[in-house]
């Protein structure tokens, strides 16, 4: 699935333009209103709330695009790969760019972690020279 065309916009629609787009949506597809299988209006509206909540955010925008970009390069010089033609089910360029998208988080968060962890070193560091070697040095040159 693509979150654009789950709220039928462009790849260049305004934060604006996906606003009104997926309350449009929304009222379409929700459970009081929508008539059909109550099912595909519940899963409808999940896939809604996830293309809303990633595509207006910039960061998270950013970062799809990207690894959609990614996903679909790959997807074209790997012809052997079966393509999934099943419009209204998760396909595998959705599974692929969650999973992606969890990853580069994940790393993320780990990668920050070893930052924290690499400060916190250095200012350890600071205070023994701080508090240790250069009395040492002080006092060394003192007599």
């Amino acid at each position: 699935m693509n979150y654009y065309d789950e709220l039928e916009v462009s790849t260049k629609a305004s934060t604006d333009v996906i606003k009104a787009a997926y309350k449009a949506q929304a009222k379409k597809y929700h459970p009081d209103i929508y008539k059909g299988d109550p099912r595909f209006s519940s899963e409808k509206l999940k896939n809604l709330n996830c293309a809303y909540e990633v595509l207006t955010n910039s960061n998270k925008r950013e970062e799809y695009d990207y690894l959609n970009k990614i996903n679909e390069n790959t997807h074209n010089t790997n012809t052997s790969e079966p393509q999934n033609t099943h419009s209204d089910s998760y396909d595998t360029t959705r599974s692929k760019s969650n999973d992606n998208f969890s990853q580069s988080k994940k790393s993320n968060v780990e990668n920050d972690k070893d930052l924290d962890n690499f400060l916190k070193n250095v200012f350890i560091v600071i205070l023994i020279v701080i508090f240790f070697v250069i009395p040492i040095i002080v006092g060394l040159s003192n007599q």
